[in-house]
C-alpha cells in the first residue's frame, strides 16, 4: 500500500507504508512535509523536530515580512507542517537545505537563545604535581626576579671584594651594607610574592596569580613576618647549623648529613610557621603549639614539605657558595651559576609554597563534619 499526499508547493506525493507518521523533504521545494500516518483519528502527524534542527530554525530570523531569508517558507507554514495541519498558505520554492554544521553546536540558553561557551578557566589543584603548573603561570614573576636578584647579588660580590683597595677600612662595613642594600629589598619583594602564592592556597583561589604588585608596603610587611617566624624557632637551628659548621672544619660525610639535617628542621619549621600566620592572620599563632598542630593536622605531608624545603635549601645554598667563588676566577661561568640558582630556586620555592598551601586547604576541609 502507498500513502498518497500534497505537500504544501502543490506537488503530488507517495510513501512507503513504513514512512507512515515520519517527516520527509519535498523534492521540489525543499521543505520538511508530514508524511500521513496510517491511523484515521491522527492524519498527517509529523514527527517531532529534532535538536539540530531546533537550534537551525532559531539561528535563522525570519524578516519583516514573516519569511526565512533561506528557505523561503514562511514560519507559520513550518509549524503547521510540524503540527500536521495544512499550511495557511502556499509556500514560496526554495533552493536545496544545507547541511547542519556538527562542529558549531551550542547549547541554548533559558530565552532560546545561543551563546559561544565560556572558556574554562583554572582550577584548584587536587594532585601534587597540578601544582607544578603555577610557577609557569607565574612565569613573569620568576624570571623577572630572577634576573633582578642575579644582577644585583653578582654586582654586589664583585664591588664589595674591591673595596678594601679603595675605600678605608673603617668605613667598609657601611659601604659593604649600602651594596646589599637593594638585594635585600628585591629579596623582600620575593618574600611577599611567596606569602602571595601560600595565602591564596590556603584560601583556594586559583582564578589569577596572587602577587603584591607595585605595593611595595606589602613587601615589606611580608618581610617583617618572615624574619619573625623566623626568630621564632628556625633561628635556633640556624646558629647550631652554622657554629656547627664553623668549628668542624672539614666536614666529612656525617658532617654533610648533620648539616642536612639541621637545614631540613629550619626550612621546614619556618615554612609551617609561616603557614600558621597566614591561615589566621594573627602574628600570635607562630607559637610552637600551634606549628605542631598543624603538622599533626597535615600528617605525612607535612614530612614531605620539610623534606623537600631543606632539600631545595641545602642545594641551592651550596650551588649559591660556588656561583660566588666562580665570580672571581670564571666571570662567565659565576653568572651562569648564579642566575640559574636564582631562576630555579624561585621556581621551587613557589612550587613549594603552592602545595602547602593547596594540601592545608584540602585538610582543613577534611576536618569539617556534615550537618546532621
Amino acid at each position: 500500500m502507498t500513502i498518497k499526499f500534497i505537500c504544501g508547493c502543490g506537488k503530488h506525493l507517495r510513501a512507503r507504508d513504513e514512512m507512515a507518521a515520519r517527516r520527509s523533504v519535498c523534492p521540489r521545494c525543499g521543505s520538511p512535509v508530514g508524511i500521513p500516518s496510517l491511523e484515521p483519528n491522527n492524519p498527517g502527524a509529523a514527527g517531532p523536530l529534532s535538536p539540530l534542527e531546533r537550534q537551525r530554525l532559531a539561528k535563522q530570523r525570519p524578516t519583516p515580512g514573516g519569511r526565512l531569508p533561506r528557505e523561503g517558507i514562511t514560519v507559520a507554514a513550518l509549524e503547521a507542517l510540524a503540527n500536521g495541519a495544512a499550511p495557511p498558505e502556499p509556500a514560496l520554492k526554495a533552493s536545496p537545505p544545507q547541511p547542519l554544521d556538527f562542529r558549531d553546536v551550542r547549547k541554548p540558553d533559558a530565552d532560546g537563545a545561543t551563546r559561544k561557551p565560556r572558556r574554562r578557566g583554572w582550577q584548584l589543584e587536587t594532585r601534587w604535581y597540578h601544582c607544578l603548573l603555577y610557577p609557569f603561570r607565574a612565569w613573569f614573576l620568576v624570571i623577572g626576579l630572577a634576573v633582578v636578584m642575579t644582577g644585583l647579588t653578582g654586582t654586589a660580590v664583585l664591588m664589595a671584594r674591591s673595596l678594601p683597595s679603595v675605600e678605608p677600612p673603617e668605613y667598609l662595613p657601611w659601604l659593604r651594607a649600602l651594596l646589599f642594600m637593594p638585594a635585600l629589598i628585591v629579596l623582600g619583594y620575593w618574600c611577599g610574592f611567596l606569602e602571595c602564592v601560600l595565602e591564596s592556597g590556603v584560601a583556594g583561589h586559583a582564578g589569577t596569580v596572587s602577587w603584591p604588585g607595585l605595593r611595595l608596603g606589602l613587601a615589606l610587611n611580608s618581610s617583617v613576618r618572615w624574619l619573625i617566624c623566623f626568630l621564632a624557632g628556625p633561628a635556633l637551628f640556624a646558629a647550631v647549623g652554622f657554629l656547627y659548621g664553623y668549628y668542624c672544619g672539614d666536614p666529612q660525610l656525617l658532617d654533610w648529613m648533620i648539616l642536612a639535617e639541621l637545614t631540613i628542621f629550619t626550612a621546614g619549621y619556618w615554612m609551617f610557621a609561616l603557614l600558621a600566620v597566614c591561615e589566621n592572620g594573627r602574628l600570635r599563632d607562630v607559637n610552637p603549639l600551634r606549628v605542631a598542630d598543624l603538622i599533626h593536622r597535615l600528617g605525612y605531608r607535612a614530612g614531605i614539605v620539610m623534606m623537600l624545603a631543606g632539600t631545595l635549601a641545602f642545594t641551592h645554598g651550596l650551588l649559591g657558595l660556588a656561583a660566588v667563588v666562580e665570580l672571581a676566577h670564571r666571570p662567565a661561568r659565576g653568572w651562569l651559576l648564579l642566575g640559574g640558582c636564582w631562576l630555579s630556586g624561585l621556581f621551587w620555592s613557589t612550587f613549594l609554597f603552592r602545595l602547602l598551601g593547596v594540601w592545608s586547604h584540602h585538610s582543613a576541609g577534611e576536618q569539617v563534619e556534615p550537618a546532621a
